[in-house]
């Protein structure tokens, strides 16, 4: 069940990044947030976490940049023992 929750997040994510977001008939880029975090937030999957941190991180992926929220779903892969997750905040402790 996590694996399909994960594969419909990210294709909400692939859909976002081709541009489809905000156009006629396309999934509004509210959504797509909304969308992405209870869906990636239910399933705990560190990876998908992870990668949504990166999606805030850059202003992808039909969000708009946001440090802070980045931060918070880096916490929430790291705390599962995410590696890349533990390394993002290490680095942004040292800046």
């Amino acid at each position: 069940m996590k694996k399909m929750y994960a594969l419909y997040a990210w294709v909400i994510v692939l859909v976002a990044g081709l541009g489809l977001v905000g156009r006629a008939g396309a999934v509004p880029q509210a959504d797509t947030r909304t969308l992405l975090e209870r869906f990636q937030g239910q399933t705990g999957l560190a990876q998908e976490q992870f990668n949504i941190g990166i999606c805030y991180y850059m202003g992808q992926g039909g969000v708009e940049q946001n440090f802070t929220e980045a931060v918070r779903w880096w916490r929430l892969a790291a705390d599962q023992g995410d590696a890349q997750a533990q390394q993002k905040l290490r680095v942004l402790q040292k800046d």
